[in-house]
């Protein structure tokens, strides 16, 4: 790619035709600009004062291009001279410079002799051009500057396009950029190089207007690659001025900064990242010793300690004594070989208030490989963990007490504790997985109301019963439970959960008493009241001898069968008036009463007098409560004048 030479010389200087004092601050500024951008040039700038340095190399481009000169006569050497020792870094220099030039659409020959200047040593005294210059020494300028577009082409991926965006050439760093070779995008629009909402866009076809108006573009761009492949590139396209100074070329720069975007974005996502973290995480940070160096906000809040209060404390400032020293043990061994630590720890606040994270504690490793420095993300916990151990202290205070046990939603078991085992004389792993099925018979799991029983606990209702099973050798269990539905917070039943006590001997002594309760209705006389003396029933026994029917006395007051005497006598009234509270107790041979049978027609008198002598019995009354809380009841049996039983057995309501 030559550069054309003038063919009249300019008799101003080059301080006037580069456009004097303006023009020279931002081709400095420019020049760095690059010079900063330059991976191998950045590192010898690093500890350099741009400032001072964009001063000094104003002054050599005006000394070295016949500008004004220095009051003090002082010969400024390039400003970067002292920083750039090697050659290749000064040849990259001057490329840089060159490049400014031609993108700030100066002419070539121009560009030339400035690059010819500054490559020189300043003298003051120096013309500002030679007019006799030979054709050899034109020519030499000539390469210098194919000079300095080569190492360009090295260091930057460049293409050149016609004025309408056609391209006519690329570099082997822009191919290797675009993944396309030579002969795939020769002669084509710049346009495949966007994609199509872009290319659409009026900003595209004004990208295209501002060139064609000679306007230099620099910027970082989003392009596609061979296959739609996503890159970015920091771009620069100039013009490229024919001998009348109007554009005839686009002469486009670039560097592949995708890397760099993607870290850039990397660094966005962490930012974001922090912003939401730290309202609700707890973040520190800590040296090798393990002092604290940072706290978020949500640390202060948490611990009520300041930040002044924490920095430059041990951790161990919000350590509880209820945490064993082991842990912080384990802590230090865990992150010091470089790996995470993650668990629950208990601390104390400031003011004494426990309260619990889940923390998760990593070094931050050097390029060694050894630990820099430790970052601390830890969670406040402390409801949820109080609410853990005291549902823990609740399922243990039944796992002492009942027989527990866990079910999926289709009946197989998942876990029972030592009770519901020894109940049922089976092991954890007989039951795990097996349906509950295995606790009935076989007449039950097939029936209809066992199938409801599991349908209405999916569907979330809760069964309470004395259930019927059977145990591992075959004996019957009498199991008084309740079987519920646990949800989960969409309040779909996730699993069913039993708890109940064996109450087999229970059930077989009131069966016992129900039996015997039968076989004395079946022989005495026996009626049931209420603590008021209200009548509840009677047995057929009672009503025969009375000569009542059930409804006749159902509802009445045990009164009318006594006298007017007895019934207001002083011995009457008290048997009615015993507490709800009483305790049960076997009743006392004082619990007899005369009882008089229900009165016969007046045609029939000394016939009724003795029915009423003959049917005058004792009756044992006895006060049973069957369930605490409940109204207790009376029950009378007439024992037709024989001795009465020394107890009777409880009665079942």
């Amino acid at each position: 790619m030559g550069v054309k030479v003038p063919s009249v010389r300019r008799t101003d200087s080059l301080y006037a035709q580069i456009g004097g004092k303006a023009n020279i601050g931002a081709i400095v500024d420019r020049f760095y600009e690059k010079m900063v951008a330059d991976p191998d040039i950045r590192p010898l700038l690093a500890k350099a004062n741009l400032a001072a340095l964009k001063q000094q190399q104003a002054l050599f481009l005006t000394n070295a291009l016949s500008g004004p000169a220095d009051p003090r006569n002082r010969v400024t050497p390039p400003a970067h001279a002292h920083l750039l020792q090697q050659p290749k870094h000064t040849e990259r220099a001057t490329t840089h410079l060159a490049l400014v030039l031609s993108e700030m659409n100066m002419a070539p020959d121009v560009v030339d002799d400035v690059m010819e200047r500054v490559t020189q040593e300043p003298e003051r005294d120096a013309p500002d051009a030679d007019d006799g210059e030979s054709v050899g020494e034109n020519d030499s300028r000539q390469e210098e500057l194919l000079g300095a577009l080569a190492a360009v082409s090295k260091s930057y991926a460049v293409a050149e396009f016609q004025m309408d965006g056609t391209l006519l050439t690329a570099n082997e760093n822009f191919l290797h950029a675009t993944g396309y070779a030579l002969d795939e995008i020769k002669g084509r629009h710049h346009s495949i190089f966007v994609d199509e909402a872009y290319r659409q866009n009026p900003e595209y076809r004004e990208f295209w207007a501002k060139l064609n108006r000679g306007e230099t573009i620099s910027a970082e761009a989003r392009r596609l690659g061979k296959g739609g492949r996503e890159l970015w590139l920091q771009a620069t396209y100039a013009l490229l001025l024919d001998l009348d100074r109007k554009p005839f070329k686009v002469f486009a720069t670039a560097v592949d900064v995708t890397a760099q975007r993607a870290l850039q974005q990397e660094v966005k996502e962490l930012r974001v990242r922090s912003d939401i973290s730290n309202p609700t995480s707890i973040v520190s940070e800590a040296d090798l010793k393990g002092d604290i160096v940072t706290v978020n906000d949500k640390f202060t809040e948490i611990s009520k300690y300041s930040r002044e209060e924490l920095i430059g404390q041990p951790h161990n400032i919000t350590r509880h004594p209820d945490m064993p020293k082991a842990v912080f043990k384990e802590v230090w061994s865990t992150i010091g070989r470089g790996k995470t630590f993650r668990g629950v720890i208990k601390n104390l606040a400031k003011d004494g208030v426990p309260y619990y994270v889940d923390a998760v504690i990593a070094p931050v490793l050097g390029e060694n490989g050894k630990p820099m420095k430790y970052i601390g993300v830890r969670y406040d916990i402390t409801a949820a963990e109080i609410e853990r151990q005291d549902m823990k202290g609740f399922v243990a205070a039944i796992d002492s007490s009942f027989c527990y046990a866990q079910f999926n939603v289709d009946g197989t078991f998942i876990s029972a504790n030592a009770n519901f085992l020894a109940a049922y004389g089976y092991r954890l792993e007989d039951l795990v997985g097996k349906h509950h099925q295995i606790l009935v018979d076989a007449e039950r799991s097939r029936s209809d109301a066992y199938s409801t029983f599991w349908n209405q606990l999916r569907s979330g209702k809760p069964q309470r019963d004395t259930f019927k099973n059977f145990s591992k050798d075959g004996r019957q269990i009498w199991f008084q439970a309740i079987y519920g539905a646990v949800r989960d917070e969409m309040d779909r039943v996730t699993k069913v959960i039993a708890v109940g006590t064996d109450v087999t001997t229970e059930r077989t002594a009131a069966v016992d008493a129900a039996g015997q309760i039968s076989a004395i209705g079946k022989s005495q006389a026996v009626i049931e009241f209420h603590m008021d003396g209200t009548i509840v029933q009677a047995n057929d026994n009672f009503l025969r001898v009375m000569g009542y029917t059930a409804d006749e006395i159902k509802g009445k007051h045990h009164s009318i069968f006594v006298d007017d005497a007895y019934r207001n006598g002083p011995d009457y009234r008290p048997s009615f008036t015993i507490s709800a509270s009483s305790s049960i107790r076997s009743p006392s041979p004082t619990n007899i009463a005369k009882l008089s049978p229900k009165p016969s027609k007046p045609a029939a008198r000394s016939t009724n007098r003795k029915r009423k002598r003959s049917a005058s019995r004792t009756a044992r009354v006895a006060s049973s409560s069957p369930k605490p809380g409940l109204c207790p009841r009376l029950f009378a049996t007439s024992l037709n004048g024989t001795t009465p039983p020394r107890s009777l057995p409880p009665a079942i309501p």
